[in-house]
């Protein structure tokens, strides 16, 4: 005979009873977010000793220093709003969600609608040299991305999708601030479509991977016979 229930919260909740297990207490959404800023930081070093130490890039535009603070904070708060995703009941306010939305729009609006720093090149030149952008933008954002997707996973994320495109929104943002670093062009459009186009495939992949991996602890098992 093959029992049914009306409560589908009620057999999810059974379910997770019956298959508890003895685990280790996971660190705290702060710990967690120090510990991914640790790795942050060592990357940024890393990559920066490699390269030469290119600080400097950030004297070639009045604004770039503010630019790159606003996408660097965006990234923590994402980061922290992702982590705190994984935790059951600790809702992140709307206030929370419009001030990361507010911050992480804040580096495009230093140089959109700006003048072009060069004369048009024709769409070969433009394309040729936007695809390493593009390109190097997904490279650098992968191991944060991945990093906090993990740490994400770890918890019990209820909207894995959101949480998914939090992580990868952090860990993008963080790929544009590299390449911001890196490439000496302060056109609107290369930076639109060659340094923004890649943040926003990225966080659209991150949701959706989130909606499939980061749900994985909510699945259904086969209902058994009693």
């Amino acid at each position: 005979m093959r029992m049914t229930s009306s409560d589908p919260h009620g057999e999810l909740i059974a379910r997770l009873v019956a298959d508890a297990a003895p685990v280790r207490r996971l660190w705290s959404p702060a710990a967690r977010l120090v510990a991914w800023a640790v790795l942050l930081g060592g990357m940024l070093i890393a990559i920066a000793a490699s390269a030469g130490w290119p600080f400097g890039a950030v004297t070639r535009a009045p604004w770039l220093a503010w630019e790159l603070a606003c996408a660097l904070a965006a990234a923590v708060l994402w980061a922290g709003l992702a982590l705190g995703a994984a935790v059951p009941g600790r809702e992140a306010s709307r206030r929370a969600r419009l001030g990361a939305a507010v911050l992480a729009a804040l580096p495009i609006a230093f140089w959109l609608g700006g003048p072009a720093s060069e004369a048009e090149l024709p769409l070969r030149v433009f394309i040729e040299r936007g695809i390493p952008c593009a390109v190097l933008t997904l490279a650098l954002a992968l191991l944060p991305s991945l990093a906090l997707l993990w740490a994400v996973g770890r918890g019990a994320p209820l909207a894995p999708r959101r949480a998914g495109a939090w992580a990868g929104a952090a860990g993008f943002l963080t790929g544009y601030l590299l390449m911001r670093i890196f490439c000496p062009l302060n056109d609107p459009a290369h930076l639109l479509i060659w340094h923004v186009g890649p943040v926003a495939l990225g966080i659209g992949a991150c949701a959706a991977l989130g909606s499939w991996w980061l749900a994985r602890w909510r699945r259904w098992r086969p209902t058994r016979s009693v």
